[in-house]
């Protein structure tokens, strides 16, 4: 399950989307904040959409694509299978910049325990998990900000990282079983 290898990725600054490929997801807005960039910028990212979708969706994004006149080519891989956070792990970045919700963000956090930067919408349960010195979060439909973050993205990479580095360790505080421990104590007031 090798991205670059497989799809010919070579150097490309990988972008990606981990989930189902349906409108509220946001895809639509992660390709209209990539084709705000400078065309330099442009070149230097691989939109990569991971996760089964209809194709009637995957057809309206590919027209958005060609519509503003995106340079990039868009990859739909379809379901990949193995472990999501090996899969993960090969993105440069994390996107989840959904429309108008999002529960707790799995991938988010799969990414994060995996040391790859996140950037996400300001909704949901995320900003219950993620605030800006561990990821990058910017309001949904907000394609400008998009462009925005990830251009300081390409710009300043070591920041990023150095957030992802300080999430790999703020993740652990959101274990499976310390999440059932303080569920529990909840309904056992």
């Amino acid at each position: 399950n090798d991205l670059r290898k497989t799809y010919s990725l070579g150097e490309s600054t990988l972008v990606g989307i981990d989930g189902r490929i349906e409108r509220y997801k946001g895809h639509e807005d992660l390709i209209l904040g990539v084709s705000l960039l400078s065309k330099e910028d442009q070149a230097k990212i691989k939109l990569v959409f991971i996760g089964p979708g209809d194709e009637d969706e995957i057809e309206r994004l590919q027209r958005i694509k060609n519509n503003v006149n995106l340079t990039n080519d868009l990859l739909f891989t379809g379901y990949i299978p193995g472990a999501p956070q090996e899969i993960i792990a090969q993105l440069d970045m994390l996107a989840v910049v959904s429309k108008n919700f999002e529960g707790f963000g799995l991938t988010l956090a799969e990414a994060m325990s995996v040391g790859v930067p996140v950037l996400a919408t300001n909704i949901g349960g995320i900003p219950e998990f993620i605030h800006e010195d561990v990821g990058t979060l910017v309001p949904p439909e907000s394609p400008d900000q998009v462009a925005e973050r990830i251009t300081d993205f390409i710009k300043f990479p070591k920041k990023f990282q150095l957030k992802a580095e300080k999430a790999k360790l703020h993740i652990r505080k959101y274990s499976g079983k310390k999440m059932a421990r303080k569920f529990h104590q909840l309904f056992m007031i």
